[in-house]
């Protein structure tokens, strides 16, 4: 059966959307397993006063996630999808350099709940369907 023009427009932009939707789902699990080797040295370079205390950076990843997605639920229903996705790559990279460039064990921290916050923000993309999808694939 011939492929229509409509249905040949309409699938365009479809290997674009699927992956960044897989983009933004993988994040979770790169944000957590690439640094989990580090945290001895992570306690050692932040003079960390409890070894127990770098812990802290994975409570923080949860905490963010379920705490964002009580204001980014509406947040992405009102100003939409696609830009909400856009803020949260944006906050995702500001606290990523964030904990980067830090010297202090809290404002690591500070980065890493940024980092999480924009991890939500990712979210909000995966609820696109039907006629918003179309839209995101034009």
């Amino acid at each position: 059966m011939p492929v229509t023009a409509a249905q040949k427009k309409e699938g365009k932009g479809l290997g674009g959307f699927v992956a960044l939707m897989a983009f933004s789902m993988s994040m979770v699990a790169l944000s957590i397993d690439t640094m989990l080797p580090a945290f001895p040295d992570m306690a050692r370079d932040l003079q960390v006063s409890s070894a127990n205390d770098i812990q802290m950076v994975v409570t923080l990843l949860f905490v963010g996630l379920a705490v964002g997605q009580l204001f980014y639920g509406p947040l992405s229903d009102s100003i939409g999808r696609k830009p909400a996705i856009y803020m949260g790559f944006a906050l995702l990279i500001l606290g990523s350099l964030l904990s980067m460039v830090s010297q202090d064990f809290h404002v690591m921290l500070a980065g890493r709940l940024l980092h999480e916050l924009g991890l939500v923000l990712l979210f909000a993309g995966d609820d696109i369907a039907g006629e918003q999808r179309r839209q995101w694939t034009e």
